[in-house]
């Protein structure tokens, strides 16, 4: 028997419509009305006569704030009189029971989110795929906010006038860029370029007074440190004309070692200078008898590559080798000698776009009418709404295109009414009827899921059969989409959010309590968890591996970080772990234990916080502020664990 009775039996499940059940009004009396009731309650809050009518929002957030409050034991204050456990406890299982309920049924019959704004990602991806838009144009956009650690939720993608300010001057570049197919195809760059600085006075020079830096040979230059661009900005710089995918062929050896040089490649500004870490392409090795590699990536209009060799130059060397104006011929170390460059692009596999064939074949450009607006705003609409539109959608859209085409310039009409499509709500928004999701809008749940972007032709004509949802048939689907490159984009999104990833740069070790830290290694630790968690998803691996595995996903410069041999090259590939190894699961990575720490030492608390929060799914609430900090005596204690200990 317990020690004290919550509230008489019969009391427990008596209802009158939506006002209170007389249990909770017992238990409220016990432990809130001293202070919340009356002419002048504490905090504002009233509770004396606060409706259990959890339709309404603002009441079912106080009903909410009331649990969490009790539960959190920050009411009722310490220096007030505290309830008994079982009459906290039956308040606490009353009230979650009835949030709990109603909250199911709310999302049973209106959905989880009605409404919410693409973020960025989603945004650039479906300009991708709906008007074949090479250009990137998230760096225009103002940063997403987030809820509950995400970039996807509609409660942190607000939009302000800022926001429609920068949809308005994407929509005009990105619509821009689609036009330019109704021209000629944009002319592709093949250029060599040899790494030779000895046919003139200025070449001879330039290397002269850089011999710290390169070495020239009678068929490369030799590069020992990350100083210049690809192509060297002083003579014949590449940088892109046009926003696209540019292809670079790269001959080069190592110079001086008998081991491959690896190089880091990394996206730069006319200048050489870089842009971000954020825009690290890659990392290549290079034999000392010498090879071509290839790379294929995006750049903005004006920007080229940056090529350097890495891990092979130490700043000591560096800086004797300035203040002695050691020549290359004399400097013992490693290299790279870079032979030629070559670079192809924009790259195009047709021309014009498949996204502007799709939306204006048939359509002559000089002789074009209101039909053939018409004809365009019927393939588009359907596609960038991701839905069956109406008539009276078309004929809306069809209006603009009247008033804008003045005298008959159809590029100009067409062009504003492609942008006030992808500028209106039912492009920039994902909305779900309430109830049940359609087939349409379960094709768009999934495909901004698992890919940050529309959905595919193949989805939608699921979605218009109406088999979309039928169980093997949603499976398949979402087989295949995990197996798309597309995929790329929900492995980088939600190991960067769910695992913090994205932090990983907000602290820079103390290079001199961890000398061995690089950006080479810092690159490796994200991509070992992302190539982690894309092998567990794709094999359809146990939850449980994210926990404890016998397997880990590294490449060299990870294994000889964990001290484990074997493992050679920059490419990451499956290791099967020694049985008594500690490296398996995912609080083992590099990766979390750098995000979880401060650069410095590293913090069993802030760990302890992340391990409940992001595996285990239980918040931490912040201390009472009235709580007065611990002053624990620590003497005697040398580490942390000791110290807590105490």
């Amino acid at each position: 028997m317990p020690a004290e009775s919550a509230a008489p039996a019969d009391e427990r499940d008596q209802r009158d419509g939506d006002s209170r059940p007389q249990l909770v009004d017992h238990l409220l009396q016990r432990v809130c009305l001293d202070c919340h009731a009356g002419a002048a309650p504490e905090g504002n809050l009233n509770l004396e006569h606060l409706a259990f009518n959890f339709d309404d929002p603002d009441t079912f957030a106080l009903w909410v704030k009331v649990h969490d409050r009790i539960r959190d034991r920050e009411m009722p204050p310490r220096d007030s009189a505290q309830p008994g456990l079982v009459v906290r406890e039956t308040l606490l299982n009353v009230l979650d029971d009835r949030l709990s309920t109603h909250s199911l049924q709310r999302q049973q019959t209106q959905g989880r989110a009605l409404a919410r704004r693409l973020n960025r990602d989603e945004y650039q991806n479906t300009l991708r795929d709906l008007l074949g838009i090479e250009t990137d144009f998230r760096r225009r956009l103002p940063p997403d906010g987030t809820a509950h650690g995400f970039d996807k939720v509609g409660a942190g993608l607000s939009i302000s006038a800022e926001h429609a300010e920068a949809f308005l001057a994407v929509s005009d570049a990105a619509v821009e860029e689609l036009l330019s197919g109704a021209g000629d195809a944009p002319a592709v760059i093949e250029r060599r370029f040899p790494q030779r600085f000895t046919t003139d006075h200025f070449s001879e020079e330039f290397i002269r007074r850089r011999q710290y830096m390169y070495g020239a040979l009678p068929d490369a230059i030799v590069r020992f440190g990350d100083f210049q661009d690809l192509v060297l900005a002083e003579r014949s710089a590449f940088s892109a004309a046009t926003s696209g995918q540019y292809r670079f062929t790269i001959r080069a050896r190592a110079w001086q070692s008998k081991e491959p040089v690896l190089a880091r490649i990394r996206r730069a500004d006319s200048q050489g200078n870089q842009l971000s870490e954020s825009t690290v392409v890659g990392f290549v090795e290079f034999p000392p008898e010498g090879a071509e590699r290839t790379i294929t990536t995006y750049l903005d209009e004006r920007e080229g590559l940056r090529l350097s060799p890495y891990g092979i130059t130490q700043p000591h060397v560096e800086r004797s080798a300035i203040l002695l104006s050691q020549s290359f011929e004399t400097y013992p170390g490693p290299g790279l000698a870079i032979e030629w460059v070559e670079v192809e692009g924009p790259l195009r596999s047709d021309w014009p776009t498949t996204a502007f064939q799709r939306l204006f074949a048939g359509v002559d450009f000089a002789t074009a009418s209101v039909s053939d607006a018409k004809l365009v705003l019927e393939r588009l609409l359907p596609l960038a709404f991701r839905r069956p539109t109406t008539n009276e959608e078309v004929r809306h859209y069809l209006d603009i295109y009247e008033h804008a085409a003045t005298e008959g310039d159809y590029r100009s009409g067409i062009k504003v009414t492609l942008q006030a499509v992808i500028c209106s709500p039912k492009f920039l928004f994902l909305e779900a009827p309430a109830g049940p999701l359609d087939d349409y809008a379960l094709a768009s749940r999934l495909a901004y899921f698992l890919w940050s972007s529309m959905p595919d032709e193949h989805l939608i004509q699921l979605a218009a059969s109406g088999t979309l949802r039928e169980p093997d048939v949603l499976r398949h689907e979402v087989v295949r989409l995990l197996l798309d490159p597309k995929s790329a984009a929900f492995v980088e999104s939600f190991t960067g959010q769910w695992l913090d990833l994205r932090r990983i740069r907000a602290t820079t070790p103390d290079p001199k309590l961890y000398p061995e830290f690089d950006a080479l290694l810092e690159w490796s630790m994200v991509e070992e968890t992302r190539r982690f968690f894309e092998t567990i998803l794709r094999d359809e691996l146990s939850i449980q591996n994210f926990l404890d595995t016998d397997f880990a996903v590294l490449n060299e410069r990870m294994a000889v970080h964990y001290g484990i041999p074997g493992v050679e090259g920059v490419e990451f590939r499956k290791v099967a772990l020694p049985a008594d190894s500690v490296r398996g699961g995912l609080l083992s990575h590099a990766s979390i234990l750098k995000v979880t720490a401060d650069g410095t030492t590293s913090s069993p608390v802030r760990r302890g916080i992340w391990v409940s929060e992001r595996i285990l799914g239980e918040a931490i609430p912040n201390p009472p502020a009235n709580v007065p900090a611990v002053e624990p005596d620590i003497r005697g204690a040398t580490t942390i664990r000791e110290q807590l200990a105490k």
